[in-house]
């Protein structure tokens, strides 16, 4: 079994983020719109439990901004990619990760809400 650091490790190498780990903790971060760089999931050690900050929108990364290479196609592929890492059971949502402002920037839409990819989690 692959342990949770060095599948955050490949996932960070893979998407351009960054992860820190702690004795309590490992994080993955990113940098804000505001240029400082910004915890957005954790992995807990002592409760094995994943704790996501918030979406892009809400932690001020806003992706479509501060991530050109995250088009729609790549951030359909770090879903999957980042449950696998994470491997705990219940997975993250792309509406969970990705603000709906920010999705409808980044895939080119006029409403979230009606693409099936950010909506329902179909891709």
């Amino acid at each position: 079994m692959v342990s949770i650091l060095k599948s955050l490790t490949i996932l960070a190498e893979k998407y351009g983020f960054q992860v820190a780990e702690t004795k309590e903790e490992i994080g993955l971060y990113c940098t804000a719109a505001n240029g400082h760089k910004r915890k957005w999931l954790s992995y807990r050690k002592a409760t094995d439990q994943a704790h996501l900050a918030g979406d892009t929108v809400l932690c001020n990364l806003w992706f479509s901004k501060t991530r050109p290479d995250l088009t729609a196609e790549r951030l359909l592929e770090l879903v999957p990619d980042l449950n696998d890492a994470l491997d705990m059971g219940e997975p993250y949502l792309l509406r969970e990760l990705i603000g709906k402002k920010d999705w409808e920037a980044i895939a080119g839409i006029d409403n979230a809400e009606e693409d099936p990819r950010w909506s329902r989690n179909i891709f």
